[in-house]
């Protein structure tokens, strides 16, 4: 019986007969073999064969040639390949010869989807590209057409069932066969829009315009520009939800959900409150959530969810933002506008961009323009409630600032008679490090908060998470696991691949992923739990297109998963096991690309370039950002932020006194001053004293002692106080 014979000639040429590789070498030899494998049925005259192989070699050279290489192939595949007598040769008949090229035509002409589908899994690059000969070019650029049609194909008949995904898949091998077809790049950026993932839209068309300028010198044509428009006014109008994506069952937490619905419920009737859920990382918590959510929404409920970060975002407020921005789309920005006076429009533009310039608000002490601030913001929210009950999550504040959570104080003795439900989450004990944790345990002390502790699933719920044949081992699955649902949603994959479950099967898996996924996966870890598509491609130093197929390589490896601004990790568990895994020194390299990206793409956005600068060790511009980021939150009347953000600033400045150094000391003083923290005053004055009388500087000089005398009268005052009251 012969053995099999397979070639492959898409990419480049393979040569297999049973399990042994035969390797073919010599420019000629290897064009006669392709030129025999791709006329597989036709015997051809020698004279023929030496003048395509040899077509610029003297006539008594031409057949010599021929010779040789004939010689050479007969001898490298063996005499039984190739059918020679004195006038002719050509391909022998073998039943037990496949080639890639031969399969890759016949599937095509079939025509039918399953049939496409094989033949653009086939086509694993052009063909032949290691040979330069004339005759070769028609061919390899016929089949290359062939698969370009069959690939627009599929994304068509894909794309009309719906099945976007798929669609996407196909239209991104279709342009990256052929980058300058600029109506492949029309139909990806629809399929996109069409997905919701508009931000990659538009950060693909811009690499597009790049491409289309850098390769032919035009703009993209006027058809796809219309396009992009349209995409563009819908970001802008659309609300970024949250990832959606259930990756198992929700199961048991029937008392946590009753309890969760009936605080909707009291909450519907006007009785308000505050709900807390705590709970260790993975425990779900956020799945809890999504599951009241839809409990509140069939009930007629609004519902609007926001999250904080350990990568921080643009504002101390930006949790309620987020969920700020979803509540007011549509109509009911403009019934706030028509009830809402200018002024409180004008103050909550902190927290609802498209307000801020409604009008300038009148100038006011610091301390008594953030009572305003709290004061305009219970306004806003009680007005809202009165269009609908109002449920607002929010997620993970023990990464939340001061800032959030005075707001979240000023709010809380109001909801007792208007039908608006805080839902707060967090992890224990980390929210004890948190400054809202003293604010959580003065409300328990004032009775206006339940909480609701998330503990490990029992073997009854865990049992149903379980494919029917291995419920009976719910209680060894709860050893391994210890009962949290994300640990459990980990066996299930690896289950699912054929892998024995451990702790460490995450790290295991993420060290199975190629080298470029692993290296997008670790700046995605950098950036944080949500991955902005634009800064992650800057990070990465990638393409939109070739991010985009890393990004789905992560989605399908269950470690990332696609939202409208770019991506988001699984779990938040799944980032720190990525994070921690990164070498340092790679780590602090991404932490400074990503500064500098931020630099770049979001120039006002200090928190997040401080963030960066600090874990990159570029102590001294981390301490100019933290500068920036005070003087931004001074602005925003965010005080205990300002404040943080100055005292990081000193702490990461040489300690020799400088100019800076001074300047800093001197705000962190005031910001100190006008939360009444008299001991940081105290210090921040003398930092700012000690420093100015070593400088040159009179102006600061002077600043320093009118500070410093402040609070020496302030201190006397507070004795004299205390002697009144003796």
């Amino acid at each position: 019986m012969n053995p099999n014979r397979r070639i492959r000639l898409f990419g480049s040429l393979r040569v297999q007969e049973g399990a042994r590789a035969l390797l073919l070498s010599g420019r000629r030899v290897l064009s006669l073999f392709a030129y025999l494998i791709l006329h597989p049925h036709a015997r051809h005259p020698r004279e023929f064969l030496a003048e395509l192989l040899s077509p610029d070699a003297p006539p008594e050279r031409v057949r010599r040639n021929f010779s040789d290489a004939l010689y050479r192939l007969r001898q490298t595949l063996g005499a039984d390949w190739v059918e020679v007598d004195a006038e002719r040769v050509g391909l022998a008949e073998n039943p037990a010869l496949t080639v890639d090229v031969w399969d890759f035509e016949r599937l095509v002409a079939s025509g039918d989807r399953v049939s496409l589908e094989s033949a653009a899994a086939l086509y694993a690059g052009d063909l032949l590209p290691e040979m330069y000969d004339d005759w070769i070019l028609i061919p390899r650029l016929a089949l290359q057409e062939k698969y370009l049609s069959v690939l627009e194909t599929l994304a068509q008949a894909h794309a009309a069932q719906n099945d976007l995904s798929r669609a996407l898949s196909y239209a991104r091998q279709l342009m990256t066969a052929d980058p300058l077809r600029e109506t492949s790049h029309q139909m990806y950026l629809r399929l996109l829009a069409r997905l919701k993932r508009r931000s990659q839209a538009l950060v693909h068309y811009e690499y597009v315009r790049q491409l289309l300028q850098n390769e032919l010198g035009v703009e993209p044509l006027a058809e796809t520009q219309v396009l992009v428009e349209a995409i563009r006014r819908e970001a802008q109008t659309a609300p970024d939800a949250p990832p959606v994506v259930e990756h198992t069952r929700f199961v048991g937490r029937t008392h946590e959900r009753e309890a969760g619905i009936d605080r909707i419920e009291h909450a519907m009737a006007g009785q308000g409150g505050i709900l807390c859920l705590e709970g260790e990382a993975g425990i779900g918590k956020s799945r809890l959530w999504r599951e009241l959510a839809s409990s509140a929404r069939w009930r007629g409920v609004v519902t609007a969810y926001g999250g904080a970060s350990e990568t921080p975002g643009g504002s101390p407020f930006s949790p309620l933002a987020d969920a700020l921005h979803l509540l007011l789309s549509g109509a009911r920005a403009s019934q706030l506008e028509s009830v809402l006076s200018v002024e409180t429009l004008a103050v909550m533009g902190v927290l609802y961009a498209p307000w801020q310039n409604r009008t300038i608000p009148p100038e006011l002490p610091p301390a008594q323009a953030r009572l305003r601030l709290q004061h305009n913001f219970v306004t806003l929210m009680q007005t809202l409630s009165r269009f609908a009950p109002l449920v607002l999550m929010l997620d993970d504040l023990h990464w939340a600032e001061a800032a959030l959570w005075d707001l979240l104080d000023a709010l809380a003795p109001h909801l007792a008679n208007v039908p608006l439900l805080l839902c707060l989450a967090y992890r224990r004990p980390e929210i004890e490090k948190n400054s809202g944790w003293e604010l959580l345990r003065k409300w328990e002390r004032a009775g206006v908060v339940q909480t609701i502790a998330l503990g490990s699933l029992d073997a009854q719920e865990v049992s149903h998470l379980l494919p029917q044949t291995e419920r009976a081992d719910a209680a060894r699955v709860i050893a391994l696991t210890g009962g949290n649902p994300f640990y459990i949603s980990e066996y299930l994959t690896e289950r699912a691949e054929g892998h024995a479950f451990k702790q460490n099967s995450l790290t295991a898996r993420i060290g199975a992923l190629s080298d470029a996924a692993r290296a997008a996966l670790d700046a995605a870890a950098v950036l944080g739990e949500q991955v902005a598509f634009r800064l992650w491609t800057t990070v990465l130093q990638a393409s939109p297109l070739a991010l985009a197929a890393l990004g789905e390589e992560l989605t399908a490896r269950s470690v990332l998963q696609p939202t409208p601004a770019g991506y988001a990790f699984v779990y938040d568990i799944v980032r720190a096991v990525v994070y921690e895994n990164i070498e340092p020194t790679r780590r602090a390299a991404l932490h400074s690309r990503a500064a500098d990206t931020f630099a770049a793409l979001e120039p006002d956005n200090w928190r997040a370039r401080a963030f960066q600068l600090e874990r990159a060790e570029r102590t001294k511009e981390a301490a100019d950002a933290y500068r920036q980021v005070g003087a931004q939150d001074l602005a925003q009347l965010a005080l205990r932020d300002a404040q943080t953000a100055f005292a990081n600033a000193l702490t990461l400045m040489p300690s020799e006194p400088s100019i800076a150094y001074i300047e800093t000391a001197l705000a962190l003083a005031q910001v100190s001053n006008a939360l009444g923290d008299r001991a940081q005053e105290e210090r921040a004055s003398n930092e700012a004293l000690r420093g100015a009388r070593t400088s040159d500087d009179a102006p600061l000089l002077l600043q320093a002692l009118v500070s410093s005398g402040r609070h020496a009268r302030q201190r006397e005052r507070a004795r004299d106080r205390r002697r009144r009251n003796g």
